[in-house]
């Protein structure tokens, strides 16, 4: 037992006028150990179920959480430094932190910007932007609950409240950071002349999606079709508007493109749509009888809307054919309406063959003259 006494009470190294030993290092390394675990088991136990609960998953918050666990950890390091042999106290290591986080990075005009100062502006600025992003969704949610605004419009004033909001508590956090903004005058008028330059763009998109917001030429679950794009309007934001396509395809379109560019909004005034169905058959055939069938298949469609009830139009003579129109209004296929032709399509196939009524292809006579072709030197070739 006097031996493991010596061994750890041997001398290994200095650490400045401090004496190191086996036991020491043993405590300490332990005390180190414990912290983290401790500051695992509160993230894990306290912080990330807080999350969960108020769904705070985004990854800001998951950035917050982490830094909360690292200053955790810090605080137990320091306690188990002030609980060793070591020469020195918690107090003075908080002193010696805080003096080379006091250390001046740069100076902004006749302000000084420390480490402090960074950490506190990053870590309030992350806190804002957490918490307003909180109160959006929450605010969003209760639209969709209650009813009160559209949600095309609910989402629209609450992206612009909560920009100002973003913009008026980051003044206040650099404030109270202790940085003059009048020092920010010459930097200001920097930044805004390469957002003039450089951000005419953005500033473009941006100004054409509170356009959007205030005419409301499109909102969220409109069917439209803009640049060769046709979906469902999904999301519409202050820079781009999102567009899911029948292949389930998120496409990202500018707000530009909606003022500056041809729209074609299936679902504006109504969501009722006319789908045109053309087709041919023998000139043998009865166009009045083809008439009669053709009407009585879109009428017993279920996606076909009886009024407008539908109608077939005598399009033309074609070279092989007499060419017809099915013209069908529905409501349940805006979305799919190649489905909906290619059910009328194989409804009009079974019953022209149930009535014998030919459906024609291209069909060309070939004909070959015989020649004689006369040879010189005697022959004839035929």
């Amino acid at each position: 037992m006097d031996t493991v006494t010596k061994l750890l009470n041997s001398h290994l190294f200095y650490l400045g006028a401090s004496s190191i030993s086996a036991a020491t290092l043993i405590f300490i390394a332990t005390g180190c150990l414990m912290a983290v675990i401790a500051a695992s088991l509160v993230r894990k136990n306290l912080i990330d179920k807080f999350l969960i609960k108020y769904e705070m998953n985004d990854g800001l918050a998951r950035k917050l959480a982490f830094v909360v666990q690292c200053l955790i950890m810090s605080l137990g390091f320091i306690q188990v430094l002030d609980w060793s042999n070591l020469e020195v106290t918690g107090a003075e290591i908080v002193t010696q932190i805080n003096a080379v986080l006091s250390f001046t990075i740069f100076k902004l005009g006749e302000t000084s910007i420390s480490l402090w100062t960074a950490i506190y502006i990053g870590f309030f600025t992350i806190l804002l932007m957490i918490v307003t992003s909180r109160i959006q969704k929450w605010f969003l949610r209760r639209t969709e609950d209650n009813q009160l605004l559209d949600v095309g419009i609910a989402h629209g004033v609450s992206s612009i409240v909560r920009i100002i909001v973003l913009l008026l508590g980051f003044v206040v956090i650099v404030q109270s950071a202790g940085i003059d903004l009048s020092s920010l005058t010459i930097m200001a008028g920097a930044v805004g002349l390469g957002l003039s330059l450089g951000l005419q763009n953005l500033t473009a998109n941006i100004v054409s999606g509170i356009n959007l917001y205030v005419e409301r030429p499109i909102k969220i679950g409109d069917r439209i079709e803009v640049d060769g794009v046709q979906g469902d309007v999904k999301k519409i934001s202050l820079r781009a508007t999102t567009i899911r396509t029948n292949d389930n395809i998120d496409i990202i379109v500018p707000n530009t493109s909606f003022l500056t560019g041809n729209v074609t909004n299936l679902s504006h005034s109504s969501k009722d749509v006319r789908v045109n169905v053309p087709f041919g058959v023998s000139y043998k055939a009865d166009p009045g009888k083809v008439r009669q069938i053709v009407e009585e298949v879109a009428g017993g469609h279920r996606g076909v809307l009886k009024n407008p009830s539908p109608e077939v139009l005598f399009t033309g003579f074609g070279d092989s054919s007499i060419d017809f129109t099915l013209r069908v209004w529905t409501r349940s296929h805006l979305r799919t309406p190649k489905i909906l032709m290619s059910d009328l399509y194989y409804a009009i196939f079974d019953r022209f063959r149930e009535e014998n009524i030919e459906i024609p292809f291209p069909q060309r006579d070939i004909y070959i003259k015989e020649s004689k072709i006369e040879v010189t030197g005697g022959g004839r070739l035929s």
